[in-house]
């Protein structure tokens, strides 16, 4: 008999919460909780682990897309559970393999 509780989305956000990008104002606004000791956690782990500034090109690559201080819109952090679905995470999946930006049919897929 399969395992129903194998899979737990809460289980796999919370091991990709630590490799966000995100400052301490960001972490409290994305991640609402009522724990106390979770929130403080937070907090510290925002200020010990956030990177402020793109470092090189590469750096900028290897960028989370999602829950990323440094990517937002309308001063938002993003996330797109399509996207981050079908395996896009980072800003060098948005390119083409050459290294170019992608055109809107390599992104096809995406929509």
């Amino acid at each position: 008999m399969e395992n129903i509780f194998r899979y737990n989305p809460q289980k796999i956000w919370l091991s990709k919460l630590f490799s966000y990008n995100l400052n301490v104002k960001d972490i409290l606004s994305t991640i609402t909780t009522s724990d106390g000791f979770l929130k403080e956690l937070l907090e510290v782990w925002a200020e010990v682990d956030f990177v402020p500034e793109i470092a090189s090109k590469n750096h900028f690559l290897d960028q989370q897309l999602w829950h990323n201080s440094l990517i937002k819109i309308a001063k938002e952090t993003i996330f797109s559970q399509n996207w981050f679905n079908k395996g896009i995470t980072r800003v060098k999946h948005l390119l083409g393999s050459d290294r170019s930006q992608a055109t809107g049919s390599d992104n096809k897929e995406t929509t």
